[in-house]
């Protein structure tokens, strides 16, 4: 069956001219007590003016309280010789938003997105000293994609993964661009596949994860594209929906949700040297299921390997982050507090260990920029904004990477739904 692309990345608004947004006044951000469950959050001052129009469908934190904004120039405050006051942003077709980011050699930053009413890809390079290095290029082939995830190689490159709007029962699309936008490799469409919302390339070739009907579907193709060369699905009895791929050694973990609220997070690992096969040593008979989510269910956003293989899970509505061992088992010593109506949208490691979590944080009825930092077992690393969390101006974050020099670099979007367009932003370690 044919599947839409998630509501969040589709809000529909009229399409608008490239503009730079450039920030004026003053802004005023409240602090906030209890969010989350830790005291004297981190409001990092933007630049001047970083106000937006609330896009609605926000919730309140369950406490909150106004105070004045802080202005330490210590860890997780925005760095003040990147861009506008730690700060590049821009509106391309909105609404706009980062969902992919790769920090270059030379400390530029490839980004990708989407964008516009139909999802449209987007490419643009952000220099290291945050000025945009060319106006962001909207590729126009094929027209009737619309894309709902992207991965940003090194070197530029992105692969990227959504549903052809025009594709009858066989919608699932993937294809790779080249640094400057331009269409660089096609692979061709599985059968009976409705959406690909995620992909990975590694040395031993590009996958991408869906949904066929309500089951997982895991596509495996060749580094030069073409037709798959194997796919497979994963039935966890329910509505199952593939979220994230990770490598693991040779293999490849694919993770995500199933079955309405209150739903499960679902993981199976496959060997692409075997056609895809499942590896039986994982979970049972190489799936696993966690009941891990509140009565609200949960979201799966991202995943990521730590150097022992265990599985670092991000996701949102509670924002939470779960860890399951090499062997797809729930690791009960990993526990990150979380909270209601806020975001984990993505991960990095840092070279100590460290977790670096990226997504929104209410303040006042107000979504806003948010950067976690753990130690290595989840608890909130105090040294960094406040009691582990610095909470930025108004957005979302979707991506996260680490610069050489440690300095953080996330990307998403300022403002919410109709109003959210194009942000990366830089944090001082």
């Amino acid at each position: 069956m044919a599947r839409h692309v998630r509501a969040d990345r589709l809000e529909a608004m009229e399409r608008a001219r490239l503009v730079i947004v450039v920030f004026t006044g003053a802004f005023l951000a409240g602090a906030c007590n209890a969010i989350l469950g830790f005291e004297d959050l981190h409001v990092a001052d933007g630049p001047a003016d970083a106000s937006r129009s609330d896009g609605g469908g926000g919730k309140d934190a369950d406490a909150q309280s106004d105070g004045p904004p802080t202005t330490d120039a210590g860890p997780g405050a925005l760095d003040p010789t990147f861009g506008d006051g730690g700060i590049a942003a821009a509106v391309v077709d909105s609404p706009s938003t980062v969902v992919s980011l790769h920090v270059e050699g030379d400390g530029s930053i490839a980004t990708a997105g989407v964008a516009g009413a139909t999802s449209r890809l987007f490419v643009a390079r952000v220099g290291a000293n945050g000025t945009l290095a060319s106006a962001p290029v909207l590729p126009t082939t094929p027209a009737t994609y619309a894309w709902s995830t992207a991965s940003v190689l090194a070197g530029g490159a992105t692969l990227a993964g959504g549903t052809d709007n025009l594709g009858g029962s066989d919608p699932f699309v993937v294809a790779r661009y080249a640094a400057a936008g331009t269409l660089e490799t096609g692979f061709g469409n599985p059968t009976n596949g409705g959406l690909a919302d995620a992909v990975l390339q590694t040395t031993g070739g590009v996958f991408a994860a869906g949904a066929n009907a309500d089951d997982f579907l895991v596509v495996g193709y060749g580094l030069g594209g073409g037709a798959p060369l194997w796919q497979k699905s994963a039935d966890f009895g329910a509505s199952d929906e593939a979220r994230a791929i990770v490598a693991q050694g040779t293999k490849i973990v694919v993770v995500g949700e199933s079955g309405p609220s209150p739903n499960n997070i679902v993981l199976t690992r496959l060997d692409p040297a075997a056609n895809g096969s499942k590896d039986t040593s994982f979970g049972t008979n190489g799936q696993a299921k966690l009941s891990v989510c509140s009565a609200n269910g949960c979201k799966v956003h991202g995943a990521l390997l730590q150097p022992d293989s265990s599985i670092l899970i991000v996701g949102g509505d509670p924002w939470t982050v779960w860890r399951v061992t090499a062997n797809g088992s729930l690791d009960a010593t990993f526990s990150v507090p979380s909270g209601s109506g806020d975001f984990a949208r993505g991960m990095a490691l840092s070279p100590d260990g460290k977790i670096v979590v990226v997504g929104g944080l209410h303040v006042s009825g107000t979504m806003h920029m948010a950067i976690a930092r753990l130690d290595a077992n989840g608890a909130m690393d105090a040294t960094f904004g406040g009691n582990g969390i610095a909470v930025l101006p108004p957005g979302e974050l979707r991506a996260v990477a680490l610069a050489p020099d440690g300095r953080i670099i996330a990307g998403g979007a300022t403002g919410e739904g109709a109003a959210a367009s194009f942000v990366v932003v830089r944090v001082l370690p």
